[in-house]
């Protein structure tokens, strides 16, 4: 971003977001801020105003030139264990298994990964009340269901089973101990546990800023694929999947995107959450052991859903009926 005043609004805007929405921090409470050093002016404004509510906090900047750019340096772990709150800012996707023994003794984390500061200001214009309700409702209803029927204008037409699969949501808030989040927040999601049959049609790979030049088009059986169709998008996605081996054949979960502030292109963690899509997730995030860089799953975007819930519908031609 450019400098000067108006910018500088801004930041101070998307800093009191995280510090008084996303982590609730309070009166007295230990914080960690922690920044690629690209984000300097950020984390200034992140510490003006964390410390106007305590005086307990540390900043740590780091620059990390090296190729496993999936985790923090080493020694900025332990210094997270014994603050109750956390935020760190990357440019980077980050192994949230990294944060594990953090949350194990109760510290709260919100991550600001793979976005620019130009980003971050707009999804942190959103309504993260409004975001958080809609995607607990969801997950909560995730959590309650057997089956799910989907369907979509390109020609989707899938059933996916989720008897016992526990709802997640993904709120964008970290206020209770132990909690993690990302920003954006803004999706609910359930694994499928395998039970997938039927059609998938891609109308957008998430994270890819290109439009597909035709649908993709995903039959799948008992949770694999079977068949991919469509132009050379279908080949990318071959060759792609086959980095995950035998996962890259199987349905994940399924989530849906609660966020109006989603601009597609940016990112793969933003472009899932864009309010009233379903993605389907290709593969798992995992690191790989040849490079030790993060292999991330692949999302696949549907618009215009239409979505059942054991005979109740939760989303109709894109738009949210609960």
């Amino acid at each position: 971003m450019t400098s000067g005043t108006h910018s500088t609004s801004k930041l101070k805007k998307v800093a009191r977001t995280i510090i008084k929405s996303s982590l609730a921090l309070g009166s007295g409470e230990s914080l960690t801020i922690v920044t690629d050093r690209s984000f300097s002016e950020l984390a200034d404004a992140l510490w003006r105003t964390a410390n106007r509510i305590s005086k307990n906090i540390i900043e740590v900047s780091y620059s990390n030139k090296t190729s496993c750019t999936h985790k923090l340096p080493e020694a900025i772990y332990a210094s997270l264990v014994h603050s109750n709150a956390c935020v760190i800012v990357t440019p980077n996707y980050l192994d949230e298994a990294m944060f594990d023994k953090a949350r194990q003794r109760g510290s709260r984390i919100v991550i600001l990964q793979n976005a620019s500061e130009s980003q971050l200001v707009r999804l942190c214009s959103g309504d993260l009340p409004q975001i958080s309700n809609l995607s607990r409702k969801l997950a909560d209803l995730f959590s309650i269901g057997k089956r799910l029927q989907l369907t979509s204008p390109s020609g989707t037409d899938a059933e996916l089973l989720i008897s016992r699969a526990k709802g997640i949501p993904e709120t964008g808030l970290a206020q209770h101990p132990g909690e993690l989040a990302s920003v954006p927040g803004g999706e609910a999601y359930v694994m499928t546990n395998g039970g997938v049959d039927g059609r998938i049609v891609v109308d957008r790979i998430a994270g890819v800023k290109k439009k597909l030049t035709k649908p993709i088009v995903i039959n799948v059986t008992k949770g694999k694929i079977t068949q991919i169709k469509g132009a050379r998008e279908a080949e990318d996605l071959r060759k792609s999947l086959r980095k995950f081996g035998q996962d890259g054949r199987k349905i994940k979960r399924l989530g849906v995107g609660t966020n109006t502030k989603v601009v597609l292109g940016n990112s793969a963690l933003e472009d899932e959450r864009l309010m009233a899509t379903v993605h389907i997730t290709f593969g798992q995030d995992r690191v790989t052991q040849a490079h030790g860089k993060m292999l991330q799953a692949i999302k696949g975007l549907i618009f215009n859903p239409t979505l059942t819930q054991d005979g109740k519908l939760l989303l109709e031609d894109g738009k949210f009926v609960i």
